[in-house]
């Protein structure tokens, strides 16, 4: 069974939000950098489904790192929870400082002495020009 995080864009509540299939990284910018837990369970007919995913042990913490060729510029932060009613959701800021040259995003679960590894299923780029961000 797959440990899955989807990146989120237009977070206004637990409930009005878009989830994300890409995602641009603006070197330079800030921002809060939200994403959704899930993991996949079988539905009534044996399929694989993802269903989001809400921690169930009484101290969770979740460990985002972005990893990068240059050891010196990676980081890692501890994420979030923007809505204590559903801790299913996480953000970490993106720092202006931040030298993002995006190898790879690792987001791990901690659940009382549980650790859980999920895959982000977003596509991440980055990009040095512009002040923008770009989800689609």
């Amino acid at each position: 069974m797959r440990n899955v995080v989807k990146l989120l864009d237009n977070v206004n509540d637990i409930n009005t939000f878009d989830e994300v299939e890409e995602f641009t990284i603006i070197r330079g910018n800030s921002y809060n950098l939200c994403f959704r837990l899930f993991k996949e369970k079988k539905d009534c007919n044996g399929e694989p489904t993802l269903q989001r995913y809400i921690p169930i042990g009484t101290s969770n913490s979740v460990q985002v790192q972005f990893d990068n060729l240059d050891v010196e510029y990676c980081i890692k932060r501890t994420a979030t929870k923007p809505y204590p009613s559903d801790s299913s959701i996480w953000c970490i800021p993106i720092l202006p400082q931040d030298q993002l040259m995006f190898n790879g995003m690792r987001v791990t679960l901690y659940e009382d002495s549980k650790v859980t590894n999920f895959i982000v299923e977003t596509d991440i780029s980055t990009e040095d020009t512009g002040d923008r961000r770009r989800f689609t």
